[in-house]
């Protein structure tokens, strides 16, 4: 192939236009203030050009103004209002020329003012606080950026084009923010060119709507560290020909410190736990929202169960004995509250909580103890010898029992343990011989493994022996049937009484108690003083008497003898007493022996009675009046009442009268004939105390008999008449 080349040599072109940015210039500013900037259309796009004014058609106003580099500046403070005109060339840097004539208008700039009185700072500045909001501190909010008299004035301009506000020194990116709170007035936008920290707004509107518009706009800062100083808000407006020289707004950051937040902390502890410190829990679960380093101040151990101790900063804890009467695999649940310190000396607002949950460990029994320790051999097989109880913290565990191999199980084969009752009693297996004592060994072991065993020394001895009807007179010695009839003196609780001991000749205490007392009317008591040597122990009541001290069976007799019931209920319950004499010779209890009471009630008569004057006077033409408006009706023994009879003595027949409105299911009936009223209907002791107040005494006739009239009133409970 044949190849050509072709060597291409540029021609130049010189410019074919000239443009100025701005061609409004402000009146009354200094020398050298920028008008705009000029550039060069040329299709020679490497070229480069040089701005000049020259003589020629055009050039009235050049005196007025210089070109340095691109810039249009003036040379003189324009105070003129016509337009101006200037001509300028541009060269190219190949010597093309481009001349042209701009027509130049002056103009007012808009002003801005952010506080027209001068409150916070003087100028057309603005100064004002952002306080960060903390959970102690509600802070500000966000701010304003203006005054409440922000203003805004243009001397040749009713309405505006656009403003622009400006964060000039943002600290702390994406945490502070500008932004509009309300709705803008109409014809007011924001441009899709506007940032968190630069707000423009555009639209033609006017003055006082973009003085509104600026009065919405706010600085806010969301960061829980906000760094302090001033950030410098720039706030500008256009008239469309000019801006304004900006205004700055000052906002003095302000950083709260935010106090640490306790969090909620859950833990599992044994009961036999040793105590272990928990800060690092406590302050991990944590959060300070400044990240400051946190610790913990205060412990609220009310109601705890176990002990938090805070030492030095330092928060343990342990169960400590206050569960072992867990069983094992047992829960239960404490709590204790806590506060926390930053290092900035911020504390905490609310407690957090500390929930723990405490499992339980088997603790084996410690100890077995009988309630008796006495042996009587005559007692025959089956005997009950006391009832066994374990000394075991784990109070819910339950246990078995058995008469084990080792030492002290010398008599073993003579007992058995048994279950009766709900309880677990040692009890005779086998006729027993007569000697001082017998020894068992009998082991307790819990349901989780727990064993503990122990040696019993029982005493061989006779117990005594109470009768409260020795010559059977009533037919159920040794105890005894009464009767108590309602209104009877206090009662004897014996016929022919003795007190015996095989083996022995003292007895040290006594009790001597009613089962069943139905009512405080009724007690125990005793009808002469106790011998020398005896007292009534301060745990006796109107129910329990106990007789304390070493003394011979014939004192504890009189003792016994001297024992009185009491009632003095005058609606006593019918239901049977049941009073019950047990002695202890210091080694074994007596049988207990009862006097059974049978009680019988006798019927009260209901009763009235009023405080009020019992003589009345009627006259001719007097109201009907009530006879006894404050009679008070009672009734021991019944709630109701069955009827009742209002008699007049002296009763005059076709004069006299007694009225009554019928109520509460209580019906009346005059008899003209003997002047007396019946009353009739079951009601209550109050309603038939209603019914006898509401009866009146009436006589018409004019003129009237005179006389003396005697009204009598009698109730009936159905049984007995008042």
């Amino acid at each position: 192939p044949a190849t050509a080349t072709i060597a291409v040599q540029g021609v130049n072109d010189a410019p074919t236009e000239i443009t100025l940015s701005d061609e409004a210039v402000p009146k009354n500013e200094a020398i050298g203030t920028v008008i705009g900037t000029f550039a060069a259309t040329d299709v020679d796009t490497n070229d480069t050009h040089t701005f000049e004014l020259v003589a020629g058609l055009g050039d009235t106003d050049n005196p007025r103004f210089t070109i340095d580099g691109n810039q249009l500046k003036t040379a003189e403070a324009i105070t003129v209002d016509h337009l101006m005109i200037i001509r300028v060339r541009a060269t190219d840097s190949a010597g093309g020329e481009f001349e042209t004539v701009f027509l130049l208008s002056p103009d007012q700039r808009p002003t801005v003012d952010l506080d027209a009185d001068d409150s916070t700072v003087p100028g057309v500045f603005y100064a004002t606080t952002f306080v960060e909001h903390t959970e102690a501190d509600s802070g500000t909010g966000p701010v304003k950026i203006g005054d409440v008299d922000l203003a805004l004035a243009d001397a040749d301009h009713s309405n505006l084009q656009s403003a622009v506000v400006t964060i000039t020194n943002v600290a702390d990116a994406g945490e502070e923010s500008l932004a509009i709170n309300g709705s803008l007035p109409a014809g007011i936008s924001l441009d899709g060119s506007s940032t968190s920290t630069q707000l423009v707004l555009v639209g033609d509107a006017a003055l006082g709507d973009y003085q509104l518009a600026l009065g919405l706009i706010e600085y806010s800062h969301n960061s829980e560290r906000p760094t302090e100083g001033n950030r410098l808000i720039s706030v500008t407006v256009n008239d469309g020909q000019l801006d304004s020289f900006p205004a700055t707004a000052t906002v003095t950051v302000d950083e709260r410190n935010d106090p640490p937040i306790p969090g909620s902390v859950e833990l599992e502890v044994n009961e036999d736990d040793a105590v272990n410190a928990i800060t690092s829990v406590l302050v991990t679960s944590a959060n300070d929202p400044d990240s400051d380093s946190i610790s913990v101040d205060q412990i609220d151990v009310t109601g705890l169960i176990g002990a938090a101790i805070l030492n030095a900063g330092i928060v343990s804890y342990g169960p400590a004995a206050s569960v072992e009467s867990l069983s094992e695999g047992e829960t239960t649940t404490t709590q204790f509250e806590y506060t926390l310190r930053d290092s900035r000396g911020g504390i905490s607002q609310s407690p957090g909580t500390v929930q723990i949950t405490i499992t339980g460990q088997n603790d084996a029994p410690t100890d077995i103890t009988l309630s008796a320790g006495g042996v009587d051999p005559s007692d025959p097989v089956g005997t009950a010898i006391g009832v066994l109880t374990q000394s075991d913290v784990d109070a819910n565990d339950s246990w078995t029992w058995a008469l084990v191999a080792g030492a002290g199980d010398d008599d073993n084969d003579r007992f058995t343990i048994a279950s009766s009752g709900g309880n677990t009693e040692l009890q005779i297996a086998n006729s027993l011989p007569t000697q001082p004592s017998f020894s068992v060994r009998v082991r307790v072991s819990d349901n989780h493994g727990g064993v503990f065993e122990k040696a019993l020394l029982l005493i061989g001895n006779h117990r005594p022996i109470i009768n409260l009807d020795v010559d059977n007179s009533l037919g159920q010695s040794p105890s005894i049937e009464l009767t108590f009839t309602e209104d009877d003196p206090m009662l004897v609780l014996h016929d022919g009484l003795s007190i015996t001991d095989a083996d022995g000749s003292l007895i040290t205490t006594a009790d001597i108690r009613l089962i069943e007392a139905i009512s405080g009317d009724e007690a125990l008591t005793l009808s002469d003083s106790l011998p020398p040597g005896l007292t009534l122990d301060a745990a006796s009541t109107d129910s329990l008497l106990r007789i304390n001290g070493s003394a011979s069976l014939a004192d504890y007799k009189s003792v016994f003898e001297s024992v009185r019931y009491r009632n003095s209920d005058q609606d006593p319950s019918s239901d049977p007493r049941h009073i019950e004499f047990v002695v202890n010779d210091g080694t074994s209890l007596s049988k207990p022996v009862t006097a059974t009471i049978n009680v019988s009630s006798v019927n009260d008569p209901p009763m009235l009675s009023t405080s009020l004057s019992s003589s009345l006077t009627f006259t001719n033409h007097s109201d009907p009046v009530a006879i006894f408006p404050d009679l008070d009706v009672s009734d021991v023994d019944h709630f109701n009442l069955s009827g009742a009879t209002i008699t007049i003595g002296g009763y005059v027949s076709g004069e006299d009268l007694l009225e009554f409105t019928d109520q509460n299911g209580i019906s009346g009936s005059f008899n003209v004939g003997s002047g007396e009223l019946e009353l009739s209907g079951v009601a209550t002791v109050s309603e038939y105390q209603s019914a006898l107040r509401s009866i009146t005494f009436n006589n018409a006739a004019d003129p009237l008999t005179a006389g003396l009239r005697t009204i009598d009133f009698v109730v009936t409970d159905g049984t007995d008449a008042s």
